[in-house]
Formats: C-alpha cells, sequence, structure tokens
C-alpha cells in the first residue's frame, strides 16, 4: 500500500511539473500587456512579446521606451520632464515654451503650416504633442486617441500592436478630421528621439530630385556617405546640429555597435510630401536624433482620414563597423525590394 501511494505521488508530481511547464511555454507564446507606472507616470502601458519592450505613456501621448526585454532603451528620455505633466495655457505659449519630453510623437501638420494653424511657428500643436490620450488594452497592444485639436479639428489614433517573440512592432496610425475641414492638409509626421547612433541608413533613390541624394536644411555638411546595394549608409555627424532629408521610399535605420532600428514605410506615388517631397527627415543634435518619417499631405474634409502605417524592427548586428553586415540584414529584412 505504501509503494502504491509513492508511486501515485510520483504520478501526481510529474502531472504537476508538466502542467508547469505547459504553463510557461504558454506564457512565452503570449504578448504581455500591462499598466504600469513609468518613470513616475500613472497608467503607462508596457507590451512586452519576450523578445522586445514598449512603453507607451498615454498621458504625454508618446512611446517612451523601446529595447530588448532587460536591454538598453534606445529612445531618448528628458530627465528634465521626468513624470510630468505640463499644461499649456496661454502665457507659456506666448513664451514659445516646450515640453520636450523625449521618447515618439506625432505632428499632424507640416512644421512650415504651424503659424497659418495655430498663430505661432513653434511649439507645436499641445493636442497631440505631450497632450494627454485616452487608451484602449488589445491583445497584443494598444490603441491610443488624441482630443480633437482645436486649431486643425483632427484627432490621431495609433494602433500599437506586435506578435510573440517578434522583432517587430506594427503602429497604425489615422488622423481623422472632425470639423468642417482640416484648414491646412494634414499629413502623419512621425518624431522619434532616439540615442545618437553610429550610422544611419536610408534606400537610395537613384532618381533623387535632390542634389546628392540629400536635402539640407541649413548649411551643407561634410560626413562619410556610401552607396552600396541600393543603400545610402551616412556616417553619424559628432558635435553639430543639422538637419537633412531624402526622397527615400522605403524605411530609415539607425545604427549602434550592436543593434540596427529600422522604421520602414509605404511611399505613395503620385502624391505631394512635406518639404519639397521629403518621405524622409533626420534631425542630429548633440544629446539626441530624430528619426522622422513623414506621410503624404492630404487636405480632408469632415469625416474623412488619413492612414499612415508603419514598422519598427529591431535586432542584433555584430559590428555597426561591417558594412557588409547592415546590407545584408537589410536585405534579409526584405526593407529594400
Amino acid at each position: 500500500m505504501k509503494s502504491n501511494m509513492f508511486i501515485s505521488m510520483i504520478i501526481l508530481a510529474g502531472l504537476i511539473g508538466i502542467k508547469g511547464y505547459s504553463m510557461k511555454n504558454d506564457q512565452i507564446n503570449q504578448v504581455q500587456v500591462s499598466v504600469i507606472n513609468y518613470q513616475g507616470w500613472d497608467e503607462s502601458v508596457e507590451i512586452n512579446n519576450n523578445k522586445i519592450k514598449m512603453v507607451i505613456v498615454p498621458s504625454i501621448g508618446r512611446i517612451m521606451y523601446f529595447g530588448f526585454t532587460g536591454g538598453e532603451n534606445i529612445l531618448w528620455n528628458n530627465d528634465k520632464f521626468q513624470g510630468q505633466n505640463i499644461e499649456y495655457n496661454d502665457e507659456l505659449l506666448s513664451k514659445y515654451f516646450w515640453a520636450n519630453y523625449g521618447g515618439d510623437k506625432v505632428w499632424t501638420v507640416e512644421q512650415k503650416d504651424f503659424g497659418k494653424v495655430m498663430n505661432r511657428s513653434w511649439p507645436p500643436d499641445e493636442t497631440f504633442d505631450g497632450g494627454k490620450f485616452d487608451f484602449e488594452l488589445l491583445k497584443n497592444g494598444v490603441k491610443i486617441i488624441s482630443k480633437v485639436s482645436k486649431y486643425s479639428n483632427t484627432r490621431l489614433i495609433r494602433e500599437i500592436t506586435t506578435e510573440p517573440g517578434s522583432n517587430k512592432f506594427n503602429i497604425s496610425q489615422t488622423v481623422i478630421c472632425e470639423g468642417k475641414n482640416s484648414k491646412v492638409p494634414v499629413t502623419i509626421w512621425n518624431v522619434s528621439q532616439v540615442l545618437p547612433p553610429e550610422k544611419y541608413v536610408v534606400d537610395w533613390n537613384k532618381e533623387s530630385k535632390f542634389d546628392g541624394y540629400l536635402k539640407y536644411f541649413k548649411d551643407k555638411f561634410d560626413t562619410e556617405i556610401k552607396y552600396l546595394d541600393g543603400c545610402m549608409i551616412i556616417n553619424n555627424v559628432v558635435n553639430d546640429t543639422v538637419k537633412f532629408g531624402t526622397d527615400s521610399k522605403k524605411f530609415l535605420s539607425a545604427v549602434w555597435h550592436d543593434k540596427i532600428f529600422t522604421q520602414s514605410f509605404h511611399y505613395e506615388e503620385n502624391e505631394t510630401y512635406p518639404d519639397d517631397g521629403c518621405p524622409v527627415e533626420v534631425f542630429i543634435s548633440t544629446e539626441f536624433i530624430e528619426m522622422e518619417l513623414l506621410s503624404h499631405l492630404q487636405k480632408l474634409e469632415k469625416d474623412e482620414s488619413l492612414t499612415f502605417d508603419i514598422i519598427w524592427t529591431l535586432d542584433e548586428l555584430n559590428s555597426a563597423d561591417n558594412v557588409k553586415d547592415i546590407i545584408n540584414y537589410i536585405n534579409e529584412e526584405k526593407l529594400n525590394d
């Protein structure tokens, strides 16, 4: 009888072990979506697919963390405004005050049209740049919804999802006109502030309208550029503040010594893009750089919308100095088809 009880205990222990193993595998094969406190911001949303983690802070309408699970955040965060929610008033706006939290956000009109829409050239529309968004948790991510801008009569919706173990996050973005019209043509202008990389990679538009394939927003600057296998590889500019744009049609990558971050998009032929036709722009400063993707321009009437879906990809890299590795990675990801 003791022997039978001992055997039963072994069988039971085995079953518990198998069940525990199964639950662990189930957890690995799921995307974990949690509401957390991030750096002092309550009701932040963490999305972890067990390879890459992202944190969205709806109270300021931004993505504030993106990196490998347990790894470094590649998005720059401004410690000066950590955990704060700045409410703009006439006094702050008249002083051209801008709460630059860092992370990733969206503008909905071309920067040169700020004055036409808001009667000021700076700061950006506070509805989208630092304004509070509502949010809905999804099975594999989150949807964030802005208020309606009193300047442009538009609302922004971003739906962010991923799959278990994936190196990609899908970001579906829509601007909807809620008033009579959008006053000026709208765009979906993604601005991602990231830690300074060693190199940038964009697809090489050999039919570019720009001299040297780049648009320089101020003075032309010197840096090493390599043209290889359909790509332009551009070394970062150190100790300077500059900006360039391209009429590339597929992607923008930032490369550090051990990883590569790519933002890819779909180009609409025969449409007009901001800044004389620049779907891709890079602003370089000493603290951070801005990776910017711009949709085409479209004037919206009431209830009309503009959609611009992008994909964020993060992967490991052997070396930023090995150009061949970078090109092989780009081709394997089929970003340069």
